[in-house]
């Protein structure tokens, strides 16, 4: 929870919502001037808090989303959103500001159309007309911030996934590179931190080998060892610390797949197959 933020934050992310804010209603504002302007159609924006204004619920609507984009910038920038007082302090700016631009293209209208109503008729009708809506869009926005925050939150977990994989995919393609690299294979204690105790291979002969005869037979098999390229690496989880790769050998025609395990605080090879392509 972010706690103690500054005024000068709060402006920053209030100075965002009135942005695109102004950018909306500016949109919608010229379009409705140019039917009535052009078109002679009757303009719709009436008195900022009339009930049966036409624009009064696309502006509910804006206010959520103007919220719901400042908030998954706030998630985005500071990796968690704002809680309490300092939340109902941002709302607060934001619904002063979405009312000072509310009556500033509403006295836009009214020179544009003199004939729109302007001052409630009595003092009455005037607090229910101006205190309950503000009231409600104060919490249109504050909504619109929550659900910014939780926008922020699910596509910052999305990308820390994508992430991981990618990083996932890297470390371990980069160990199968290392498996087929002479340097390493010819030094079995470099082949004892790739391969897991329990590893069985089925090659691409039908033979099956396990750790201790790939140990023996790898080292002696090191020098003139043939150029291996990786193409079309994937990988797939199986489980937590269970994850299966799939890539085919440019040189020979094989498809091999292996499956590593973390255990030991490393991911270890496990399984590893290698199949001659279209058997």
């Amino acid at each position: 929870m972010i706690v103690g933020r500054s005024q000068i934050s709060l402006w920053a992310y209030v100075a965002r919502f009135i942005a695109i804010f102004v950018l909306a209603k500016a949109a919608i504002f010229i379009i409705l001037m140019i039917d009535f302007l052009v078109w002679d159609v009757e303009f719709p924006l009436q008195y900022v808090w009339e009930v049966d204004s036409p624009l009064q619920y696309f502006d509910w609507m804006l206010a959520i989303a103007c919220g719901e984009s400042v908030g998954e910038t706030i998630y985005r920038r500071n990796g968690v959103g704002l809680e309490g007082t300092c939340l109902l302090k941002l709302s607060g700016f934001c619904l002063l500001s979405f009312l000072i631009i509310e009556v500033i293209f509403t006295l836009v209208a009214i020179l544009v159309d003199p004939s729109l109503a302007w001052f409630p008729k009595t003092t009455v009708e005037g607090v229910f007309s101006l205190f309950f809506p503000a009231i409600f869009i104060f919490w249109m926005i504050w909504f619109g911030f929550k659900w910014g925050f939780r926008t922020g939150e699910k596509k910052a977990a999305k990308r820390a996934a994508e992430a991981a994989e990618q990083s996932l995919t890297e470390l371990l393609l980069s160990f199968e590179k290392q498996l087929l690299d002479p340097a390493v294979r010819r030094v079995r204690k470099k082949l004892e931190r790739l391969l897991h105790v329990d590893f069985v291979e089925i090659g691409a002969s039908g033979r099956t080998y396990d750790r201790q005869q790939v140990l023996d037979e790898l080292p002696a098999e090191a020098h003139g060892y043939p150029t291996r390229t990786i193409e079309g690496f994937q990988i797939r989880e199986l489980g937590e610390g269970l994850v299966q790769v799939f890539y085919d050998i440019a040189e020979n025609g094989t498809r091999r797949t292996s499956i590593w395990m973390f255990a030991g605080h490393r991911w270890r090879m496990i399984y590893h197959q290698g199949t001659p392509r279209g058997s």
